[in-house]
């Protein structure tokens, strides 16, 4: 069972261990967003797992023009069956504070006009998925597992709602998404976790919590700040997963 992780935004230069081979797999539904890693999990010297930067080695790919179908198959080609994903969001709830890191349970999404599905008549026949609860049980638990083992505090279950972007959400929005029962905000949890689901992949996403969503603070949100938020979040989030990786 191979292994993957897909980060975002401010997690372009994470190091995650020894790279020790790329991968580029070609398909009909176009290149992924990046280089696929080879990394050597060394605490597990007999299982290696795969790395994807969603928004390309620099970041420069917009949350709405990302090839998510070209990512996950690419990642499925490579024998991927158990994703962890890192997707920075905004804080709705009052739980879910700047710095804090949520492990979401169920997902809205308000995303339009992206290629959402592999069942499309074309690349597979049609077909219709079960996607009551779209984020892995089994990765969701490994995730809050380790988090404990290593006492990082999180929030162990959620609503992600998911946004076109590029641009931030207005406050109407958020105060919208909240009366929804939206405790985070993010641009790129879907259709990830969707075409993961299609291809039968066990897919959880871990949420670094890098602004309050917009018209909950005096703070004026800007992509700078974002991002230095990011990155001071970056260690923590590269420990933990790593710890994930040699416990799964």
């Amino acid at each position: 069972m191979a292994k993957a992780i897909i980060t975002g935004s401010g997690f372009e230069s994470a190091s995650f261990g020894e790279v020790i081979a790329e991968h580029r797999p070609e398909s009909s539904l176009g290149q992924a967003s990046s280089v696929i890693l080879e990394l050597e999990n060394n605490a597990n010297s007999a299982e290696n797992f795969f790395w994807l930067r969603r928004h390309s080695e620099s970041g420069g790919i917009a949350p709405h023009r990302i090839n998510y179908r070209a990512n996950i198959h690419a990642l499925h080609e490579l024998g991927v069956t158990e994703i962890i994903s890192v997707n920075t969001v905004g804080g709705i709830s009052k739980h879910c504070e700047a710095g804090s890191f949520v492990v979401p349970d169920q997902i809205i999404d308000c995303t339009w006009g992206r290629q959402h599905t592999f069942f499309d008549g074309e690349f597979l026949p049609l077909k219709h998925i079960d996607f009551t609860f779209p984020f892995s049980n089994s990765q969701r638990d490994l995730l809050i597992a380790s988090a404990t083992k290593l006492d990082i505090k999180l929030v162990d279950s959620g609503t992600c709602v998911c946004t076109q972007g590029p641009r931030l959400e207005t406050a109407a929005e958020i105060r919208a998404y909240a009366i929804q029962g939206a405790d985070i905000v993010g641009m790129t949890a879907m259709p990830e976790a969707a075409l993961a689901r299609e291809l039968d992949m066990e897919y959880a996403s871990l949420c670094p919590v890098v602004n309050p969503a917009a018209g909950l603070s005096n703070e004026v949100l800007n992509e700078a700040a974002i991002r230095e938020r990011a990155l001071g979040m970056l260690d923590t989030a590269v420990a933990w997963i790593k710890h994930a990786l040699a416990d799964s």
